[in-house]
């Protein structure tokens, strides 16, 4: 969906479209896309997706448009996410290597719901050394591929919503995977839950 400066109540050559990114593409990647497709040097997005997740990514392309991202990032964020119990990686994601792999004892439906209730509400969460976030104009990802440690600071969340649903039975084995529905606030980490 593309919403030109007309929509926009803007005279100028701005808009706002709503990207489907595919699994593999960055942000950036998307932006640089529509940069060059469209011959306009102001574009950004409201919100960084990691490579290997797929959703929507709100690109605003001219000036006018560019000035609305602050309020795109202000609301509430909603992600369908998988997790695997029982496997960690150096990423908090799949595109790690694999640091730890441990079968997964039974749980019950009760024992899974007391865990998630402790993720919701207000918290403080630290962010991963795989992301996006910047630290003296580079992104962290930079410093970890290179084996610089940086200290994060935790920053405040708020998870709105944290439910189940890939239905309500207990977990157990070498590969146990819950699916999730997520409501969180700006700057939450699904992947470091």
């Amino acid at each position: 969906m593309l919403l030109m400066s007309k929509d926009l109540g803007i005279e100028s050559q701005a808009g706002v479209l709503l990207v489907d990114k595919p699994v593999g593409l960055t942000s950036f990647s998307i932006v640089s896309r529509v940069r060059r497709i469209l011959g306009i040097k102001k574009v950004g997005h409201a919100g960084t997706l990691d490579p290997f997740a797929t959703g929507l990514l709100i690109v605003c392309a001219g000036r006018p448009a560019t000035k609305l991202i602050s309020r795109f990032m202000e609301g509430k964020k909603e992600y369908i996410a998988t997790l695997c119990l029982g496997i960690a990686t150096e990423t908090f994601d799949t595109e790690g290597e694999i640091t730890n792999r441990r079968s997964v004892g039974r749980l019950s439906e009760e024992e899974i719901e007391e865990c998630l209730g402790r993720f919701r509400g207000l918290q403080l969460q630290v962010p991963p050394q795989y992301s996006a976030l910047k630290h003296k104009g580079k992104p962290l990802y930079y410093y970890a591929r290179r084996g610089i440690e940086v200290k994060k600071e935790p920053r405040e969340i708020d998870i709105s919503l944290l439910e189940r649903i890939d239905g309500k039975h207990g977990l157990s084995g070498e590969q146990a995977e819950l699916k999730l529905r997520v409501v969180c606030s700006k700057g939450t980490y699904i992947r470091t839950l």
